[in-house]
């Protein structure tokens, strides 16, 4: 009985907090749909065209105005590691990692008995992973297929991590352009790629002098016109290789709504709260970015309501069960 109860009291608090939590949820939802509604509708009375941006119009200061224009990045972005630059708004390094990895599969037997079955596998992931905190005890100092496992079998040939590298400044006209707006525009991976200041050799040679880098006498460092490979062979690739690749987000027409600050553009501070600026890649009238805006707006709160909904019922689920595992106690 004393179980019984026990696991009802979980139950009711299990519901009690998933209750407020999707409480909690659903009323900042329907906040930021209503200061949504607010900044769009605004926006909609306030708006007006900006024919020319290759100028500074003063008299378009402190207005939401809509243009259309080409974003371009006022210089490179450029990775120093790897002497790789590039005309473009944003260079983004990707690195991917050859490791060893563990799957563990539970499943319960006729008898009752819980069987635990562990496999593994060389995967190409986006962290290290440490061979050490594997949860086969007996799997260090085994041989695995035809792979003998020791706690180094996953050191990493090099310990780069992902990176974004900006432009300095990024122009639509005249006027400066905000990364955080720029950056939404889409990337696009690097396939013609020519590392400018550093070549295969001066990277390998630098990767040699870390003493913070322990290298296998195999490392080779590879370029190619889609990034580099750090490892004896791409074509055979072993635990510990190293991959690295680019994005970049190159310079596009795009269609803007946002407020004129001096010389830049920067997001409209809306009356009653809160702030409102939009961008679309290519050519789009002011109306159909704010119908656009309102529609996203719009699912995004049902999506809430929803799930908003699923979350409350479930929640009353676990309380009426709970109660009731109490009440049969009593």
């Amino acid at each position: 009985m004393k179980r019984k109860e026990g696991a009802g009291t979980v139950r009711i608090v299990i519901g009690v907090v998933i209750l407020l939590l999707s409480l909690t949820m659903v009323f900042f939802g329907e906040k930021n749909r209503r200061e949504s509604q607010n900044a769009i509708s605004i926006a909609s009375k306030v708006v007006v065209e900006m024919k020319d941006a290759s100028r500074i119009d003063p008299s378009m200061n402190g207005k939401l105005v809509h243009v259309t224009g080409m974003a371009l990045p006022q210089g490179e972005a450029v990775d120093p590691d790897f002497g790789v630059s590039r005309k473009a708004i944003k260079l983004a390094r990707r690195v991917w990692f050859l490791q060893w990895t563990e799957d563990i599969t539970r499943r319960t037997k006729s008898d009752g008995k819980e069987e635990i079955r562990y496999s593994y596998e060389e995967k190409w992931t986006t962290k290290p992973v440490d061979i050490a905190k594997f949860q086969n005890p007996g799997l260090l100092g085994a041989i695995h297929r035809t792979f003998y496992f020791t706690k180094d079998s996953n050191d990493l040939l090099a310990k780069y991590a992902k990176e974004d590298f900006y432009t300095e400044r990024v122009a639509l006209g005249a006027y400066e352009l905000p990364m955080f707006i720029a950056e939404q525009l889409p990337a696009k991976t690097v396939s013609d790629m020519t590392p400018d200041t550093k070549t295969a050799g001066e990277i390998e040679a630098f990767l040699l002098d870390r003493s913070d880098i322990k290298l296998a006498p195999r490392t080779k460092v590879h370029a190619g016109t889609g990034g580099f490979y750090i490892g004896a062979d791409p074509e055979n690739p072993q635990a510990g290789d190293v991959k690295i690749e680019f994005d970049e987000t190159e310079p596009a027409e795009i269609s803007l709504i946002a407020a004129v600050s001096g010389n830049a553009f920067a997001s409209y501070k809306v009356e009653g709260g809160g702030e409102f600026s939009k961008m679309t890649a290519g050519k789009a009238s002011a109306s159909e970015m704010l119908g656009e805006a309102e529609s996203k707006s719009a699912s995004n709160a049902w999506i809430l309501r929803i799930f908003g909904g699923l979350m409350v019922l479930l929640s009353v689920w676990l309380i009426r069960g709970g109660l009731r595992k109490r009440a049969l106690k009593g």
